[in-house]
């Protein structure tokens, strides 16, 4: 059997495509008017799509970083996502007691997806533009 490993070349596209369907299913969310059954399926997508970002990042950081630099890189990966979930709901609460629409609420909810987007196509860039391609190599080079 054949085993399958990830590269970058799976991972970062995968999280960008990712973020790129988060974006109008949490914002579909707010929908005025929305059926129930659609709004549970764009909530379950929502749901789907942000975790599946946030997994694609959570490997391509793991991939990224040198391998004696690797725990200490994915701990502050952890670390900076860490703060967003505790901002997040911090900004939620104050939007809600600023009596913000729904429909704009998740709206705003999206914003940090747009974020995350344009940092995971910055972070493929970076990535293939270190390793001249898809292909991770860790190996010490030799002269010669």
């Amino acid at each position: 059997t054949e085993i399958y490993t990830l590269s970058l070349h799976d991972a970062l596209p995968i999280s960008i495509h990712m973020y790129l369907l988060a974006i109008p299913a949490i914002a579909a969310i707010g929908l005025p008017d929305i059926p129930y059954a659609a709004m549970a399926a764009m909530t379950s997508l929502a749901g789907f799509f942000v975790l599946g970002s946030q997994f694609g990042n959570n490997a391509a950081v793991g991939l990224l970083y040198p391998t004696s630099y690797r725990a200490r890189g994915v701990g502050w990966a952890f670390g900076v996502g860490r703060f967003g979930s505790i901002a997040g709901p911090l900004l939620g609460a104050a939007l809600i007691a600023m009596q913000v629409p729904l429909q704009k609420l998740f709206m705003v909810a999206a914003v940090p997806m747009i974020a995350g987007l344009v940092a995971a196509g910055l972070v493929a860039k970076l990535c293939f533009a270190r390793f001249r391609g898809p292909e991770l190599d860790d190996r010490i080079e030799t002269p010669g």
